[in-house]
């Protein structure tokens, strides 16, 4: 008996559950490019693959919504794209804003964003991005710049706030990937920061008041050499991804 009424509560309860309604969702992605004769050069010559496009992380700020496309690959014209929160005329494949500006999407300039993976906005609605520097795609890099932190304040037109450039005993421009970041608001605000370098993986800690950074290290932050190995297409690929996510626990008055 206990077991019918349990499939029957079971029942009742999947047949109250509303349907997912789909929001967004791209078979490719493209942007608002300047010109369509822009676009179409870009494709000629290979800075704009749309099959080469990933999202990876989305972030929110009142009717806005971020999203960071890694340059895994060639044919990435933006790393950092932005479109509405809400679906403009039923479209649910929006073209991408480049974020702040196309200026900033620029490879080989150091003055731009040459591989953003992860970011995160403050309660001041300020955006925090990562930029490793360098892409990862095939082609040879134009330039190999410094890894580095970029705040803009999303609530005064999109003003920088601060630029921090890693030093290399902190980060490693050659081999740094900065993956992931959670903030904590309090000491003047820290940011904790995952960089799954290859060779000196670990957990970068920046102090915004002190205009300052340091890195943790310790093998619980390296890939286990037994979980290396896993299958792609039914083919064996090792490919050791060390300390990747981060999370932080919410704010409380215990300690944490």
């Amino acid at each position: 008996m206990k077991r019918l009424m349990l499939l029957g509560f079971l029942i009742i309860v999947v047949s109250c559950h509303e349907p997912f309604q789909v929001i967004f969702e791209w078979k490719s992605i493209d942007f608002q490019w300047p010109s369509d004769e822009e676009r179409q050069y870009a494709v000629m010559r290979g800075d704009y693959i749309p099959a080469n496009n990933f999202i990876t992380t989305v972030k929110f700020w009142k009717d806005k919504m971020y999203l960071t496309l890694p340059r895994w690959k060639d044919g990435v014209p933006v790393t950092l794209g932005m479109t509405s929160t809400k679906p403009i005329n039923g479209i649910t494949a929006p073209k991408l804003e480049a974020f702040p500006t196309w200026d900033m999407q620029k490879l080989g300039d150091c003055t731009a964003f040459q591989l953003v993976h992860g970011m995160e906005i403050d309660l001041k609605g300020r955006i925090w991005i990562l930029d490793t520097g360098r892409p990862t795609s095939l082609r040879e890099s134009k330039a190999d710049c410094s890894p580095r932190l970029v705040i803009f304040d999303l609530e005064n037109n999109n003003k920088i706030v601060r630029t921090y450039q890693f030093p290399e005993h902190v980060v490693r421009c050659k081999t740094a990937y900065l993956n992931d970041i959670v903030l904590d608001h309090e000491d003047g605000g820290m940011a904790y920061i995952t960089d799954t370098d290859i060779t000196d993986p670990g957990i970068i800690v920046f102090s915004l008041r002190d205009n300052n950074s340091w890195k943790i290290r310790h093998d619980s932050m390296k890939a286990k050499s037994e979980a290396v190995g896993f299958m792609v297409a039914k083919t064996h690929v090792i490919n050791p991804v060390h300390v990747d996510g981060i999370a932080l626990s919410p704010a409380s008055s215990r300690n944490r």
